[in-house]
């Protein structure tokens, strides 16, 4: 659009008068005054919008955390635009230039000065402190209150050698350098923070932990239960007050002292080997303690000589006691009982289940065995003879020999399957699907110990011969009623074993049978005191062991444990 000067706008005139013959109408002088009045609004227009360009200030300062005011952004009062900030990320709390963006429809880049003339504020606080604990400074000072991050610096260091109250200065200081001083207090309590005693003993005398006579000092808590605490090496803390003061120490509670042992002269069979712990009557220490030789005593020849034990308690403490040991020589032979071997041409024989042998000092599984059946032909119809030799740990040795017959017709016993199916009718008849396998336990046990009648013999070995004795002949040894109660369990479902007493003068067999997942032991002969044996715990047959000349003595390394 071109715009017309004032000259230009007479001229002009000039000329519609010249046209008109000098005279406007009214209708003309209207045109005219619209046509100057829309050039004068858009004059106006384009001062406004040169004056918006410039309506907001290219930068501002402020104080860090505030933001800039309107106020402070406008150049021209009559600007009444809403305004937004735009901030972009910058943080107008860290002193320093942020650019912003201030956006009224219009976007206007403003470089806004942060600075920070404001110190912090913050509250002094006392401090108790134990005695050369290092204190920080911040510990001294709380509700501080800044718009940057602040530090706590002393003014000068405490002393903490010093058992009683002293100033501490600190000054609080922000990222600009304004800062503060404040004035706490710092106590270090008249009581010891760490000390050492030994376990067992009595705990210290309060007043004994205070550094410098004078100050009034008790523990917080009964003095046996601490004393009891104690007796265990650890650290422990215990509540304890001075001048009023409530604080804990640190107790070490160690251990420096070795076991106290006593030890007691111990009486062992040549070559018979011996454990560090028949030497031990008793000890004394707050922890566990182990006993090894040193040496390991002399065992293969007689006599009476020293023996020297370590004892080491957890914690290393140790002492090395000097005991008596005597080695003497063992003159009993150990006691042989065979059975007689009953078998068919072509048997795979084990003679081991044919012998019984048991010596007063060694367990069965510590001797040695030998079997001479060098002139046994198992694959010819005939009788002979098989040689044991049992030597104990001395030395001595016994001999025991027994008969083998050997026919080509097998014995009646060798019919398994018969014999199965007389036990299978047994367990028939005396239980029920409903039954517990105590249960069956209690009913088999009645089954045997009723019918069958005790016979003293020999017979041993052969479990089908045993069982088809108790079967045909209602009676037998102990052996008899062993190996049937043990069959009867087997077709029931149940497992079974037969147990050795360790007397080869006096064989005598019994049972152990699983219930669920533990053993018991099971005897169904009749005793003649009228004791019965069905489940019996390991408790109970070694008490009444001990009470009936050890009655069920047996190797307890060769079977299951028994609760």
């Amino acid at each position: 659009m071109a715009y017309q000067t004032r000259k230009e706008i007479e001229k002009s005139m000039a000329g519609i008068k010249r046209r008109t013959g000098g005279s406007i109408d009214r209708a003309g002088k209207i045109k005219l005054f619209l046509a100057l009045f829309a050039v004068f609004v858009f004059i106006l227009g384009i001062i406004y919008m040169i004056l918006l360009e410039r309506s907001i200030v290219d930068e501002v300062t402020v104080e860090a955390g505030n933001l800039p005011a309107e106020e402070e952004l406008k150049v021209y009062s009559f600007d009444k635009r809403d305004y937004v900030l735009e901030l972009n990320g910058e943080d107008l709390t860290e002193p320093g230039d942020h650019n912003i963006i201030v956006n009224t429809g219009l976007e206007y880049p403003v470089l806004v000065h942060v600075k920070d003339t404001v110190p912090p504020v913050a509250e002094a606080v006392d401090v108790v402190a134990k005695y050369g604990r290092q204190v920080s400074a911040e510990e001294f000072v709380k509700n501080i209150n800044d718009v940057t991050k602040c530090s706590v610096k002393f003014v000068k260091e405490p002393d903490m050698s010093l058992y009683s109250w002293q100033e501490v200065e600190v000054i609080v200081s922000d990222t600009s350098g304004n800062s503060i001083t404040l004035s706490s207090g710092l106590y270090i309590p008249n009581l010891r923070a760490y000390y050492i005693v030994e376990a067992g003993d009595e705990p210290p005398k309060p007043e004994s932990l205070c550094v410098n006579p004078g100050s009034s000092a008790k523990y917080l808590e009964d003095v046996e239960a601490l004393k009891e605490r104690l007796s265990s090496p650890g650290i422990y803390n215990v509540p304890m007050e001075v001048d009023g003061i409530e604080m804990t120490v640190t107790f070490n509670s160690v251990d420096t002292t070795p076991p106290k042992v006593t030890l007691k002269e111990v009486t062992r069979y040549l070559n018979k080997p011996v454990e560090v712990e028949e030497f031990i009557e008793s000890y004394e220490d707050v922890s566990n303690v182990t006993f090894s030789f040193e040496p390991y005593p002399a065992i293969f020849e007689t006599g009476t000589r020293p023996v020297y034990i370590r004892a080491v308690d957890s914690y290393g403490n140790n002492t090395v006691c000097k005991g008596i040991f005597t080695v003497i020589k063992d003159t009993v032979a150990p006691k042989i009982a065979v059975g007689d071997i009953i078998v068919k041409t072509g048997t795979e024989l084990v003679y081991e289940n044919y012998v019984v042998y048991s010596d007063d000092i060694d367990l069965s599984s510590e001797m040695e065995l030998e079997i001479d059946a060098k002139n046994v032909d198992i694959d010819r119809q005939g009788a002979y003879v098989v040689t044991y030799r049992v030597y104990d740990h001395s030395g001595n040795s016994s001999t025991g020999m027994a008969s083998v017959n050997v026919y080509n017709e097998a014995p009646e016993w060798y019919d398994e399957t018969s014999l199965n199916i007389k036990t299978d009718k047994i367990i028939k008849e005396i239980t029920n699907d409903g039954m517990s396998q105590k249960d069956i336990a209690a009913v088999v046990y009645k089954y045997v110990n009723k019918t069958l009648k005790y016979k003293k013999s020999l017979l041993m070995g052969d479990e089908n011969r045993a069982v088809y004795e108790g079967i045909n002949n209602a009676g037998g040894n102990s052996y008899v009623y062993a190996s049937l109660s043990k069959k009867l369990f087997e077709r029931a479902g149940m497992e079974a074993l037969i147990v050795t007493r360790e007397n080869a003068e006096d064989i005598y067999f019994w049972n152990m049978v699983k219930v669920g997942n533990r053993w018991y032991h099971f005897d169904a002969v009749p005793h003649k005191d009228k004791t019965e044996w069905c489940l019996a715990t390991q408790g109970e047959v070694d008490a009444y062991s001990m009470e009936n000349a050890s009655y069920y003595y047996y190797d307890k390394s060769r079977y299951p444990e028994s609760l």
